[in-house]
């Protein structure tokens, strides 16, 4: 099965100094990055073992919430080939969230939003990220002179 990893993100970090916590799955040649929600300080993270060092507090529970997310994460990668489903980033970031009941159209000016924002996070050149932002502001102003209901 493809490898998940567990990497601390010190660009990232706050001026408190806690860096986030970010999963990443490589798949079909994909990279799927999702924030755990998780941050701590460099010295509280073991590289090696991709999980918290005892000197955090919390380090148990937020250890295993990074557990629970790797399982959930392979549940969601084996149902998927297992009946077929295609298997993309959006689907497994669904799953993950729990947001896999939602139902309704997809609005592409958050979807956008949410991809560009993942491009920062992965360390795009700014000249590309730039490009995304200009091409999201063109489609929040389509949006706004063309309503979905009309």
């Amino acid at each position: 099965m493809n490898e998940i990893y567990f990497k601390l993100k010190p660009s990232k970090a706050d001026k408190a100094g806690l860096a986030p916590v970010f999963l990443e799955f490589n798949y079909n040649s994909q990279t799927l990055v999702y924030a755990t929600g998780e941050k701590c300080r460099l010295a509280d993270w073991d590289a090696d073992k991709q999980k918290f060092r005892r000197s955090m507090p919390g380090y148990q529970e937020a250890n295993e919430l990074l557990e629970v997310l790797r399982d959930k994460l392979r549940r969601a990668y084996r149902d998927a080939r297992n009946t077929d489903h295609t298997v993309t980033t959006g689907y497994l970031r669904d799953y993950l969230s729990g947001g896999m009941q939602k139902s309704g159209p997809v609005l592409l000016v958050p979807l956008f939003d949410e991809y560009t924002q993942i491009r920062v996070v992965e360390g795009y050149k700014p000249g590309k990220i730039v490009a995304r932002k200009t091409t999201l502001v063109r489609l929040k102003c389509y949006e706004a002179a063309n309503p979905l209901g009309t």
